[in-house]
Formats: C-alpha cells, structure tokens, sequence
C-alpha cells in the first residue's frame, strides 16, 4: 500500500483527514464531516441513501432532503477525486469500503478491542487494550449533538471505559499496581461519577501500603457525588472506607507480612488467586494450593495475605502441625483467640466454651453446653462457629498452612462453612486459602473425599504449584543474590537446582557468603549443601519404612537413574517386596517411573542425601557389588 494515498482520518476528539503528510483542505463543513463520519461508524454495511437524508434533515421532506445529501457527495468528489475507492456509491445506497486504503482512529480502537476479547495470553491482552487506550483521544466529533451521534458516542466511551477497567484489573493481578493506578484515574478521569472506578483505585492505593492516597481518593469521590447529584457514596465504597480507616487508626496486633523474596514465575498462580477472591463475593470460596515442600506454597499465601490485609480487611492464619493424635479443631481455636468476641450472643459463646474454656473462666455466668452426643449439637457448635469468625465482617480470609496435617473436624467445619446456607441470611465475601503437601500422600489420601465433595458444590479450586522454568531460575537467583550473574551460566544453575524455589533460595544464599571467585561454585558439587535443604530432605526421607529407606540408599549408589532389574539384584528382594518399596518411594515422591522398568530421584538433591548418609565402607561394598551386577546383566553389550 502506498503511504501517500492512504487516508488518515481522525475522528475521536477532533476531526482530521491527511493524505500522506498533507491535510485535506475543504472538509471544515460540520456537515461534510458527519456524513463521513456515519458512513464510518458503519463502514462495511449498505446505508440507504433515504434513511440517512432523513436523520440528517429530519424537518425536510424527502426529495429536498435527498438532494442536500447529493450536494454534499458531490463537494467530497471535488476534494477527494478518488472517493469512490473509499466509498462505494450506487443510486440506493452508501457503503464505506472496509478494504479500502486507510487509517481510522476508532476503527484501530475497536478493532483492538474486539482482538482483545479473543486474546488466550494474558501479555497479548495487555498489548491489545494498551493500543485500544491510546487510539482513543476523545468522544466521537466533539461539539455535535444529533441523536445518532450521541448514541454512537456513548457506545465508544462505554467500551472505552472497559478497556480502563480491565487493564488496570490484568496489571493488578500481574501485582503492577503504578500502572494499574496509572489506568484507574483515567477511568475516573473519563466518567467521574462512576463509583466502582473510586473504589478500585483505592484498593489500588491500599495495595502500595498508601492508605492517606486512598482515603483522600474517597474524599473526591463522596465530595463529587454530594456535589454533582446529591448522593453519598455506595455500600461497596463505603465499607472499603471504614476497613481502610480503621486499618490507620487502630494498632496493628498482627505483623503485616514481609513478602523479602518476589514471586517469581507466579504470575498464573497470583491470577488464580484474585479470580477467587472476586467469585468469593458471590458466595463462599476455597482455594487449595498444594505442592512438595519448598516448592513456595506458603510464600505465595503469604503475599497474597499480604495484598488482602493492606486493603483493612480481616485475615485469620492457622496451621497444622503432625501429632501422632491429631488435636480437634486446633486450628480453629487459633481462629478464634484472633476474633473479637465481644457482640457474640451469650447463647453462642456457650457453645464455644467447648474450645475455649478461658471464656467460662472469664464469664463464670454462662452455662456450660451439655455433653455432645447428637448429631443436632454438632451443628449448633459449627453454627457458634461460624457466628464467631463472621459477625462484624464484611470480608474476611481464612488461611490454613500444611493442611494435609488437619484433623477431620476442622475439615468439616470448613466444608460446612463453604456449603451451609448463610447463616446470617446476607451476602459477604469469605475466601479460604489452604496449603498442602503432596509428598505426604498417606496425609493427603483420607482427604480425597473431602475434596471431591467441595469440588462438585463449585466451592473449591485445586491449584498445583510446579518448579520454575529456567529463565525464572535465573531471575530469583539474581535477586537473592544481589548481584548481576552471569546468563552464561543459568542453564547449570537450573540443572542444579531444577527449579525448585527453596534450593534456588538456599543455595544462592550460602553463595553469598563466599568470594567473587566462588560465586561460580553455586552450581558446583563442590559446594556443600546447605543446612535448611539438607534437614527437609532428611526429613522426607525419614518418613519411609527402614526397608524402603535402605532401598533407596542403595538406588543412590547406582545413580540418579537406575533400573528395576539392577535393583532387584542388588537389595537381593523379592519382586513383591522389592515393588511395595519402590510404590512407598513414588508414594511419598521420592523418585518418579521413567518408562517401563526405570526409575529416577524427583530430585538429585534427594539422591545426594541418601548417599551421604552411608558409611565410606557400605558406599564402596554397594559400588562393588553394583559393578559386578551390571556386568551380568549387560554382559552381552560389554562384547
């Protein structure tokens, strides 16, 4: 196409046509300009020629009013020649050619909006509002106030304002709250009046630890509302207010948590997170983020706690710990001892005495509970409960850490929670965050159920956190270590490694300590293996029987990858009991399958464990009697 016939037209705030780099002269005529304008907003589609001289001369008849519209087609010819290139013309009907040579400011906007809504990459999406955004100057042919007109513009300015809305929510999941800010007060910017964009912009400004910002934006926006149309703000913006103004004032009783090592590569699992924080407002959620340990489950909850908490609203944090007898309802109880319990009706703080025995102390006035022995007690103790950690809130997060220890009580409150009808008879936004072990699969097997169950009532989203990709690697090692590292090396930092964020953080760490020179060696066997991995390995391992665990210190001696048939000679086992061995080890995620009958460590660090805890003696017996193993078995490959 020839960039000195293509047509620039402008018509969001201002009117312009260039040819090339040149102006056309002649089309200053209000009338001229919205004939091309109506023809644009329809371009693609036939416009009869007596329909469109009617809305544009409405008190002409029809034959004055075709006419003045044939008027006006014949001063287009004289300043565009070539109009019929742009404009196909027959005796009925008008169409503007969609194939035709030129550029149109809402024709960009539109059309990247429209890519927008198709868009399956989150960085794609971005790009296609971004370039909507910014083709966007300004309501459609400012200065004119036909009813076809005004109906068009409010249409673009809606979508518009859409596009604002979404950017800024894509880059506050993407935890880019500047630009998502940046985007916010333009929305506010273009509709000043519209009470959701204040409110976003708030929380927006809670989320940069700015809550002076947040509370004068709520000032402007109640202001306005007084001023422009005798309102106050609504119930939304409202108690977002008084969350934020309490969270000023009052003391803090629980640390904010510092979040020291971003998230990197978390981007989806942080998406998943605010989705859910969002359908939690129409009825109680549950997000399950579960993983092998260090993998950075607790991490990711602990910003996301983070996030919610700067907005004023109220988090609960509990954690389950492994007791040969499990306590009921202990995280429960740390709930509670975080609730203010004041409002509660004495009928209910009697039940909670059942947990709580320093309210008796307290109140040695109230009347104990009777001894629960039916199935109707059990329910009136989960209602108390409910009662105890929902009276007084309008949002609250619920977070449970190592779930997979958690007794059967507190799970089924939790699912009664989730499930049961609103005890309250009124909507509010509940969100429970759990994390989980997958490595502890005895733990996690009498959960299945539980699962199910939650899943089928729509109340409970799994999401599996996996290790990083090389380049994320890369990132998190640079930031912990504090100094650029060389890209060269990040293919042997992700080997050694394998992504996993709490070897990536350890490692780095311990590498920090030594010299400029030994910075290289954090990839290196060399490098002695830091404490804190060392204990969680040790301690995976120590969950396996002996006979399990003396299996695979001898797989540790044959390599990361080692065969069923080397291994059945070299423990000397039976087949069923070299197999109900090697079934506890992928039970636990100690080694994966590799094919048909090979086997593999889930992770080399794993291996290098087992191996360091055996003897010098037994190391050198096991290699010998591996040799001469593999020997017989690949005797006929040796030749």
């Amino acid at each position: 196409m020839d960039k000195g016939q293509v047509l620039s037209i402008q018509i969001l705030g201002g009117f312009s046509v260039y040819r090339g780099d040149k102006a056309l002269p002649g089309l200053e005529r209000p009338s001229l300009q919205k004939v091309l304008v109506y023809l644009l907003v329809n371009r693609g589609q036939a416009v009869n020629r007596s329909n469109m001289a009617f809305i544009f001369w409405p008190d002409s008849n029809e034959t004055q009013a075709l006419a003045n519209l044939r008027n006006l087609w014949f001063h287009l010819r004289r300043i565009l020649p070539d109009l019929e290139t742009f404009i196909k013309a027959d005796r009925a009907s008008l169409q503007w050619q969609n194939d035709a040579p030129f550029l149109c400011d809402a024709v960009v906007f539109e059309d990247a909006i429209d890519h927008s809504q198709s868009a399956s990459f989150h960085f794609a999406k971005l790009d296609l509002l971004d370039k909507a955004v910014k083709a966007y100057r300004g309501e459609l042919l400012p200065g004119h106030y036909e009813d076809w007109l005004l109906s068009e513009r409010k249409r673009l300015g809606q979508l518009y304002g859409q596009a604002l809305s979404e950017l800024a929510a894509l880059l506050e999941a993407n935890r880019q709250y500047p630009q998502a800010i940046r985007y916010a007060r333009a929305l506010i910017q273009h509709d000043p009046l519209h009470e959701p964009a204040y409110a976003h912009l708030m929380r927006l400004q809670a989320s940069m630890d700015d809550r002076a910002a947040a509370l004068h934006t709520y000032h402007t926006c109640a202001s306005l509302l007084e001023r422009e149309i005798g309102v106050e703000p609504g119930v939304r913006v409202k108690e977002l207010y008084q969350r934020l103004l309490k969270a000023e004032m009052r003391e803090e009783t629980q640390a904010s948590v510092e979040v020291m090592v971003p998230l990197v590569g978390r981007d989806k699992s942080w998406e998943n997170l605010q989705q859910a924080w969002r359908k939690a407002r129409r009825g109680p959620q549950m997000v399950l983020i579960q993983g092998e340990a260090g993998i950075g489950k607790t991490h990711l909850a602990e910003a996301f706690v983070d996030w919610v908490r700067r907005q004023g609203i109220t988090v609960l944090w509990a954690r389950c710990y492994p007791t040969e007898e499990k306590l009921a309802y202990a995280p429960v109880v740390s709930w509670l001892r975080a609730c203010p319990l004041d409002s509660l009706d004495r009928n209910w703080l009697g039940e909670l005495t059942r947990l709580l025995p320093e309210i008796q102390a307290d109140q040695p006035d109230l009347e104990p509970p009777k001894p629960m022995t039916k199935e109707w007690q059990r329910l009136r103790l989960f209602e108390s409960l409910a009662k105890a950690v929902l009276t007084g809130q309008k949002a609250l997060l619920l977070f449970i850490d190592d779930l997979q220890w958690c007794d059967r009580e507190t799970l089924d409150w939790i699912a009664y929670l989730l499930t049961a009808v609103d005890p309250f008879e009124r909507q509010y936004q509940l969100l429970v965050v759990g994390a989980l072990r997958t490595e502890d699969r005895d733990s996690v097997f009498h959960m299945a159920k539980w699962q199910a169950q939650l899943i089928r009532a729509e109340r409970l989203v799994v999401h599996e956190l996996g290790p990083l990709n090389e380049a994320d690697t890369l990132a998190l090692a640079k930031h912990i270590y504090g100094q650029p590292i060389d890209p060269s090396r990040s293919r042997d930092i992700f080997q050694a490694t394998e992504g996993h964020p709490f070897f990536i953080v350890e490692l780095v760490r311990s590498a920090r300590l030594l010299s400029v020179e030994q910075v290289e060696a954090i990839v290196s066997v060399s490098v002695s293996m830091p404490d804190r991995v060392r204990q969680v390995l040790e301690a995976r391992l120590a969950q396996l029987s002996p006979l399990a665990r003396e299996v695979i210190e001898q797989a540790s001696v044959i390599g990361r990858d080692f065969t069923f048939p080397v291994l059945a000679q070299v423990t000397h086992l039976s087949e069923d009991g070299l197999v109900r061995c090697l079934d506890e080890c992928w039970q636990r995620r100690i080694i994966r399958e590799q094919g048909e009958s090979a086997y593999d460590f889930s992770h080399d660090k794993l291996r290098q464990v087992a191996y360091d805890s055996l003897s010098e003696t037994r190391r050198r017996w096991l290699h010998k009697q591996i040799a001469e193993t593999l020997e017989k078995i690949y005797v006929d490959e040796l030749d």
